[in-house]
């Protein structure tokens, strides 16, 4: 490959990404790195943490054999708050199903598939995006930085986030 081709294809790639968030784009890049580099995705991403799945028994290369069902992420990241528990449904969306934006009903219907009891009300959706768990972009909902934070850094087993 000489350079021109080398350049149109980062052209490419820049031009692709750059709608994305930076938590997006970070995961793509990691993706695609870790498919051409023979690494687990945890081995390249810039900020050296951990798959993103991380506590949901991933193999390598950040890829499950099966997807991970919602009610295993509410029971990996047991919250008893609900507006936490919405922001966790949250990333499962994004990360599992790879929803860029969910409604209402989408995030609704997530919970009634892991035959959680209560089912949130519309309310406590408006919560989660005052608490910033969630953000808003007209009906479409779409989980924050802090949402993916709350996940990443889960304590289980007593951490002090565990018990709320």
């Amino acid at each position: 490959m000489n350079v021109i081709d080398e350049i149109t294809a980062l052209k490419k790639i820049v031009e692709i990404l750059s709608p994305l968030e930076d938590a997006s784009r970070r995961r793509v890049l990691a993706y695609a790195g870790s498919a051409y580099a023979d690494k687990p995705i945890a081995n390249i991403t810039a900020t050296g943490q951990e798959s993103t799945r991380k506590g949901l028994g991933t193999s390598e290369g950040g890829r499950s054999a099966k997807p991970v069902p919602p009610q295993e992420y509410l029971r990996t990241y047991n919250y008893k708050v609900m507006t936490k528990r919405i922001a966790v449904m949250g990333v499962y969306l994004e990360r599992e199903r790879q929803m860029k934006r969910f409604g209402f009903r989408d995030i609704t219907e997530a919970f009634r598939t892991a035959k959680e009891a209560k089912v949130p009300a519309q309310s406590q959706y408006a919560r989660a995006v005052i608490m910033g768990y969630l953000a808003k972009e007209g009906d479409q909902y779409y989980a924050t930085t802090k949402a993916e934070a709350l996940v990443d850094k889960y304590a289980p087993n007593g951490g002090e986030e565990a018990s709320e």
